[in-house]
């Protein structure tokens, strides 16, 4: 959030070696929203931050990049880039999934989250 990393790791192990079903993915995102920690500010309320945070791994998550049925526990998509950046690196590739609001780039609803 902001300048600051979000480790969502229950997240995380809520989904490893599971299929990325819509109810798997949806707990993830609960539980990834539930760990960030921002704050408002003139670009947004804490609360829709968060609501970012959720939505943001809903979308990253149920991109379809990989198999059906593919565990979580690969982040490998079927082409072999990461399932989770596209292939890009974040820091290199200039984004991530979300349009690169980790690096500054996106919109402003990116950047808020």
């Amino acid at each position: 959030m902001g300048g600051s990393t979000v480790s969502a790791t229950e997240a995380a192990g809520r989904l490893v070696g599971q299929a990325l079903t819509s109810q798997t993915i949806a707990a993830a995102a609960d539980l990834a929203a539930a760990a960030a920690r921002p704050r408002t500010d003139h670009r947004g309320t804490a609360e829709y931050k968060r609501h970012m945070v959720r939505t943001f791994v809903l979308r990253i998550l149920s991109r379809g990049d990989g198999e059906a049925g593919q565990a979580a526990g690969d982040t490998r998509g079927a082409n072999g880039d990461s399932a989770v950046t596209g292939g890009r690196s974040g820091a290199a590739g200039g984004g991530s999934a979300n349009g690169g609001a980790a690096n500054g780039g996106g919109s402003d609803a990116e950047r808020a989250a």
